[in-house]
């Protein structure tokens, strides 16, 4: 399909609404998660990503070509490590990313950030998109594949999460909830940091078909007592978070009585790239995690 075609009348939607342009207009107008609308009058040939997660549906998408440059952060696939590096969301140079030309970035967040305002300060198109749930992720891989013209790419790949969620599902649904497992993820140790069921994480747990022992937390990840682990007892640990080895956080007080500690059920060593990021290997995560959860 010739760019030309492409915009004419393109429409699509990131979680919010995108309005017609009357046919014979090359523009392409859309609302994306912060409610902003943007507009582009082509087809994007340089684009800047700030996430990990966008940097690897960019890739899966097929739209490598187009990415000028990427933070130091996205080491997915390996050939992103050749592009061009543009510091991150805290520490932007701005310098370098202004000399790449870009016509389009792409970030994530809830609220509008400081870079974003810099971008509209030089009139370069930004989209912003959440990565919270699974929802979200896979709204985010129609979106750009709408824009880096792979939309029947981008559907395929979402068919594809579908379906491995479904037999996950259809697994983790044979087993009675009083007879899942207990999980605590440990996401640092100095101070002892844990998810919530409202977290990226946490979401992953319960597709994978375990229970959160810290589910309740009042925001996604905070920090917590260690006494709070020992009274929920959970009977796995994963640990994502170099900080501690498997014999450390065996000998903390007061931790030799946890299920999990009692039978050596404490999972150091994790992908956090692929548990933890909201991209489009995500399915991979749940898939260790399950593996985890319902070893023999």
């Amino acid at each position: 399909m010739k760019r030309s075609l492409y915009f004419i009348s393109l429409l699509f939607l990131l979680g919010c609404s995108a309005q017609p342009r009357p046919h014979g207009k090359m523009t392409l107008t859309l609302t994306d998660d912060l409610g902003r609308t943007v507009s582009l009058s082509q087809a994007p040939s340089r684009v800047i990503s700030f996430a990990p997660s966008l940097t690897e549906m960019v890739y899966a998408l097929g739209g490598e070509g187009r990415l000028a440059g990427v933070t130091a952060w996205c080491n997915w696939p390996p050939q992103a490590k050749e592009k061009t590096v543009v510091g991150d969301m805290i520490s932007p140079n701005f310098e370098r990313m202004v000399s790449l030309k870009p016509d389009l970035a792409l970030m994530i967040g809830s609220r509008p950030s400081p870079l974003l305002k810099k971008f509209e300060a030089l009139n370069i198109p930004v989209l912003c998109f959440k990565d919270e749930t699974v929802a979200d992720i896979q709204r985010a891989l129609k979106a750009l594949g709408q824009v880096l013209e792979s939309p029947s790419r981008a559907d395929s790949l979402t068919r594809e999460m579908d379906l491995q969620l479904a037999a996950i599902k259809a697994a983790v649904d044979q087993v009675p909830m009083e007879q899942r497992p207990k999980v605590f993820a440990e996401l640092g140790s100095s101070p002892l940091f844990a998810a919530g069921d409202s977290s990226f994480i946490g979401q992953m747990i319960a597709l994978a078909g375990g229970i959160n022992v810290t589910g309740n937390l009042p925001t996604s990840y905070t920090a917590v007592n260690p006494e709070l682990v020992v009274k929920n007892d959970p009977t796995i640990i994963i640990v994502l978070h170099p900080q501690a080895n498997k014999e450390q956080i065996a000998q903390r007080l007061g931790w030799q009585n946890v299920s999990a500690v009692r039978n050596g059920r404490i999972y150091p060593g994790l992908d956090q790239d692929v548990i933890l990021r909201p991209g489009p290997r995500f399915t991979e995560g749940i898939k260790i995690l399950h593996g985890i959860f319902y070893a023999p």
